[in-house]
């Protein structure tokens, strides 16, 4: 994959910051709520690690998310609720 930029320009300066939970889930493409990957037909689980919302690594398949194949799909970010134990 190459690129061909027309004009450069110098970055004066670059600004991070961290997102709130709501707008991680906000933001997200899937929520992951199974750490299985792959049903019995080798077919991404729905919800689960490979959902295919967060884009695909399959030639030839579309990612549910932009519609892009796996040459031009960014990948798409999911989140995973944090679930507290009260242990004593």
């Amino acid at each position: 994959m190459s690129y061909t930029f027309s004009r450069t320009k110098l970055i004066d300066k670059i600004k991070f910051g961290l997102l709130s939970p709501d707008e991680i889930r906000k933001m997200a493409a899937a929520r992951i709520i199974t750490a299985d990957t792959y049903d019995e037909d080798g077919l991404p689980i729905p919800s689960g690690l490979m959902d295919q919302r967060l884009g695909t690594i399959e030639p030839g398949q579309r990612c549910q998310t932009c519609g892009n194949l796996v040459s031009t799909c960014m990948g798409h970010f999911g989140h995973i609720d944090r679930i507290n134990f009260n242990c004593k």
